[in-house]
């Protein structure tokens, strides 16, 4: 294969997981293209898909889900305006079980109180107001004396861009430090402990690109509430609660029930969760073939 010859993976791809030589491959450059930030954003989509992908040299673009595959064809139009559009496939990113470190688990949170997370990045499409809104809630509600226990909100990760509302609702809310717990840079083994004593990992989300923490929790055995959204679908089919976000009540109701369920070791999923080989053989075969195949839209 040439070297100028490229392969354009539409995943957030793991580099610690190793892959060995291939035979034949010189050279495998890799774009990331955020196609939920381009697809809700045509004039930033159409620039940067000029950019890294709309290039005739480019072999091919590969979704890490269904979903996101059909975004990418459905703005063909738009993006054909600027280039030509590689041919595209689905290649599921893999799964395995995180390992927890309950040694890592962070000393302000009381986890003998029902904890609930929200994981990845604080942003407009990750619905934090939801939450934020249903911790008022709750707290008024215990206030005016109903006896179920408070639950607490961890919320971990990094604050993203764009919003400030709820940003300011974090700095100065008064349930902070109290119900209400911001947590950012935990590492991957103290976030996999803290899935392991929490009730439920919550995903109020409007959309999602792969949903690799709900995927991640269920390996767990963590319980999942989840927007019905296709990519949640997609690989965890009926497992989490499905509850859509276009009312608060049944997330309520939902987040109060889930105190007292009891947690699975995950067993459900483990047989037929994708795998980062097969992952890689999809991506991998792309290479392998002439320079001048056309890939097959799955």
């Amino acid at each position: 294969m040439a070297t100028s010859s490229y392969l354009f993976d539409l995943a957030e791809l793991h580099f610690g997981v190793g892959v060995g030589p291939v035979t034949g491959i010189n050279r495998v450059g890799l774009a990331y293209l955020d196609v939920l930030i381009a697809s809700g954003r045509p004039l930033y989509g159409l620039v940067n898909y000029h950019r890294s992908i709309a290039l005739p040299d480019r072999r091919g673009v590969v979704a890490y889900a269904k979903g996101l595959h059909g975004i990418m064809l459905r703005a063909e139009y738009h993006l054909g305006r600027v280039g030509r559009v590689p041919s595209g496939l689905v290649a599921h990113l893999g799964a395995k079980r995180p390992d927890g470190d309950f040694s890592s688990l962070p000393p302000e949170i009381n986890f003998d109180r029902p904890s609930f997370v929200i994981l990845g990045t604080i942003g407009a499409r990750k619905n934090h107001a939801l939450l934020l809104d249903l911790w008022e809630r709750f707290a008024a509600e215990t206030a005016a004396g109903d006896d179920r226990p408070m639950p607490q909100l961890l919320i971990l990760g990094r604050r993203g861009w764009r919003n400030e509302a709820i940003f300011r609702g974090l700095d100065s809310g008064p349930l902070r430090g109290v119900h209400i717990h911001e947590i950012a840079d935990l590492p991957d083994s103290a976030v996999a402990a803290t899935l392991c004593r929490s009730a439920a990992l919550l995903l109020p989300s409007f959309t999602e690109g792969f949903g690799l923490p709900a995927l991640e929790a269920a390996l767990l055995g963590c319980p999942i509430i989840a927007n019905d959204l296709p990519v949640c679908r997609e690989f965890l089919r009926d497992l989490p609660t499905y509850v859509k976000v276009t009312d608060p009540e049944p997330w309520a109701q939902a987040v109060r029930k889930a105190v007292g369920w009891l947690r699975d070791p995950g067993q459900i999923l483990r047989g037929a969760l994708p795998t980062w080989d097969s992952h890689f053989a999809t991506v991998l075969g792309i290479l392998r073939q002439p320079s001048n195949a056309l890939l097959t839209r799955g």
